[in-house]
């Protein structure tokens, strides 16, 4: 098992929404409404700044982490060593999200289907 890695509400659920749909792009605007509520209003880039703490924490325990890519004007995805048609990616986003994870104060949610691009 791999070393906890300490993670804010935000962070969490921008990592979980892109753990929980390995391969799929979501775009800034779909992971700021993962994370941010309708009444809180931030620039896109706010996105960017959390995409770049995120790796920065898991480099810290694994130097070789480098599994959220960016597509360049599109958005970010987490990439999986795995088929995306098998059945084990779902369950593998799981125990990435449950073994890697502390988040400070953060509650589970069901990813809305209707983030990709």
């Amino acid at each position: 098992m791999g070393r906890p890695v300490t993670l804010t509400v935000t962070e969490f659920l921008i990592l979980q929404v892109l753990a929980t749909r390995p391969g799929v792009v979501k775009s800034r605007n779909a992971l700021m409404d993962a994370a941010y509520s309708d009444n809180v209003h931030v620039d896109d880039r706010t996105i960017d700044s959390h995409i770049k703490r995120l790796r920065k924490k898991f480099i810290a325990v694994d130097h070789a982490f480098d599994m959220i890519d960016t597509l360049y004007g599109v958005g970010y995805r987490y990439r999986v060593e795995v088929d995306p048609s098998e059945d084990l990616v779902e369950d593998l986003a799981a125990d990435i999200v449950e073994e890697h994870v502390d988040p400070v104060g953060a509650k589970l949610r069901k990813p809305r289907e209707d983030y990709s691009p």
